[in-house]
C-alpha cells in the first residue's frame, strides 16, 4: 500500500533534482563558473549550521542545503568574492558597499526590526555579505534570472534594498567578477 506513494515521492524528488541541476548548469554557464573547476559543489542537509548554504574557501567547497537550493547564488557570490581576491574589500567596491550599508540600516530602522544573535545588523553590513547580496540583486534585477537556484531570501527583504543606484553599481562591480570567472 505504501510502495506506490514512496515511489511517487522518489520520482518527484528525482524530477525536482533534475530541474535544479539544469538551472544550476545554466547559471554556471552564464557566470562562467567553469573557470573554477577546483571548487566542489555539494548538496546536503545543513541543519546543524543554521544556514542554507556555506562556502569553505580553504576547502574550495560550496555547500548548498538540498531543501534550499536558492542559496546557491548567494554562496556562489561568496566564492567569486574570495577567489578573485576579496573584491568586497577593494576600493572599487566601496561606493556600492557604502550605499548598501546606508540603505540596509534605513530599511531595518523603518521596519522596526531588532536583529540579534549571529545574524545581527553587523552581520548584514559585512563587506562579504553585502557583495553576496548585491550579487543576488545583479542576477535577479539586472539579468532577470529567477529560479530555484537564484532567489533572494524573502524573509530578509531588508537586505536587498530596491535602490536604482545600488542596481546600477551592482551592474558595474558585480558583473566584473562574473565575467572574470
Amino acid at each position: 500500500l505504501h510502495y506506490p506513494l514512496r515511489r511517487q515521492r522518489q520520482m518527484c524528488i528525482r524530477d525536482s533534482m533534475k530541474s535544479v541541476y539544469e538551472e544550476f548548469h545554466a547559471l554556471a554557464k552564464f557566470m562562467g563558473l567553469n573557470m573554477h573547476e577546483e571548487v566542489s559543489l555539494r548538496f546536503r542537509k545543513l541543519g546543524n549550521h543554521k544556514a542554507t548554504g556555506l562556502y569553505y574557501p580553504y576547502l574550495k567547497c560550496l555547500c548548498v542545503d538540498v531543501r534550499h537550493p536558492a542559496s546557491f547564488a548567494h554562496e556562489c557570490m561568496h566564492m567569486l568574492d574570495y577567489e578573485h581576491g576579496h573584491v568586497s574589500r577593494g576600493a572599487a567596491f566601496y561606493p556600492v558597499l557604502a550605499l548598501y550599508r546606508e540603505e540596509v540600516k534605513r530599511s531595518v530602522e523603518n521596519l522596526g526590526y531588532s536583529l540579534k544573535g549571529k545574524y545581527d545588523l553587523d552581520y548584514y553590513l559585512e563587506s562579504s555579505e553585502a557583495f553576496a547580496r548585491c550579487g543576488e540583486i545583479y542576477l535577479t534585477r539586472i539579468c532577470g534570472i529567477r529560479n530555484s537556484v537564484v532567489e533572494p531570501d524573502p524573509k530578509n527583504d531588508f537586505a536587498y534594498p530596491d535602490n536604482i543606484a545600488i542596481n546600477d553599481l551592482s551592474l558595474i562591480h558585480i558583473s566584473e567578477p562574473t565575467r572574470l570567472a
